[in-house]
């Protein structure tokens, strides 16, 4: 062997040995899991929970589904929304539990959680969800925070308003003043741990808003108000096609120009020869097109089933008229639940006293 040519040599060897450490690329390259933040809850309150999702192959792989951004999708049909993430919860009757139709209340008055896309900022904006996972990477659903006060919207015929914003601003009072006034109506709501989705908690003195799990979302899209046993996983279905059979027969009606005639354009009137490689497998080109491994064959990922038990609460039915719908009862019970607020609410300033009524 030429003394020159080792080094050569080694590279090679190196470089084989390296592609035989990462191994070949999974068939299935996605698994889900799924945690909760406890197991124990009381009649009412939310559920909070982790779902996280890890690239096992060394390619990258493309997650876009809305439910991974935006905690509200969860349970949501696939017939209606196309593919995503599924969402099965079985209550203590053996029967799946459904999903609230209006889980906010009233014109959405108790739209109290968001998902926090990093540093504070919403996930309200489509086009932050899209995540690209590397080998071995792995993936958090987006946490829950607290959300932004809603404007009041002058334009909707009985709109309530954001709970969290003070029912009428006293008149005579200075802009500093206004603000606190705001500021201390709003820790008052959100220390109301009945509202915040936990029945337990009441505010204190150095704590004014509800304990939240770092890192886990809220589950404030299902009314657990049954005592007993539930079981819950999620389903992650990226292509919306459970077979590999499915999708290549789905994959086959998308097709628009046969492998055969790009052969022929090549072979009989002489095309670029780099034209055949738009051809070879069709499932293999509509993965890569949604960036996922070639090599995938798997398309349905199970979470882990989740048991958790809900117990009776001590508290009445009407500390939560955020989880009925949109009915004259639910109004009635929102109503009262703002008077109660009002008259829990303690002013420093006596003179600034809000007078009766809403703007």
């Amino acid at each position: 062997m030429n003394i020159d040519s080792r080094p050569r040599y080694a590279i090679l060897i190196f470089l084989s040995l390296l592609l035989g450490c990462r191994g070949s690329q999974p068939e299935k390259p996605v698994e889900i899991s799924l945690k909760l933040a406890k197991s124990h809850i009381k009649a009412g309150e939310y559920l909070w929970y982790m779902l996280e999702m890890k690239n096992v192959g060394h390619k990258p792989l493309t997650v876009d589904d809305p439910l991974w951004f935006k905690q509200g999708y969860a349970g949501l049909d696939w017939s209606v929304t196309g593919p995503q993430t599924r969402l099965d919860i079985i209550g203590p009757d053996s029967k799946p539990a459904h999903r609230l139709n209006m889980p906010y209340g009233f014109h959405g008055e108790h739209h109290f959680w968001a998902n926090d896309c990093g540093g504070g900022k919403t996930c309200d904006d489509p086009r932050l969800w899209k995540k690209t996972l590397r080998g071995g990477e792995t993936f958090a659903a987006t946490p829950s925070m607290v959300a932004p006060i809603r404007a009041k919207r002058p334009w909707a015929l009985d709109d309530a308003g954001d709970m969290r914003d003070i029912p009428q601003v006293p008149k005579g009072l200075t802009p500093d003043q206004v603000q606190t006034l705001r500021k201390k109506w709003k820790d008052t709501v959100e220390g109301s741990g009945y509202l915040m989705g936990d029945p337990t908690f009441r505010s204190t003195e150095t704590k004014s808003a509800v304990d939240r799990p770092n890192g886990y979302r809220v589950l404030d899209v299902y009314n657990f108000d049954t005592p007993g046993n539930y079981r819950m996983r999620f389903t992650y279905g990226p292509f919306d096609f459970g077979t590999e059979d499915s999708l290549r027969e789905h994959v086959a009606k998308l097709a628009i120009i046969p492998d055969t005639f790009i052969k022929n354009l090549v072979e009989e009137w002489g095309w670029p020869k780099w034209l055949l490689s738009l051809s070879g497998d069709p499932l293999n080109r509509y993965l890569m097109s949604k960036g996922w491994p070639k090599e995938t064959r798997v398309f349905l990922f199970e979470s882990n089933w989740v048991t958790f038990e809900v117990e009776t609460s001590p508290f009445p039915e009407h500390l939560f008229p955020h989880r009925t719908g949109k009915t004259p009862e639910q109004q009635k019970k929102t109503e009262w639940l703002r008077r109660k607020m009002k008259e829990s609410f303690t002013w420093d300033d006596k003179s600034a006293a809000p007078a009766k009524g809403r703007r």
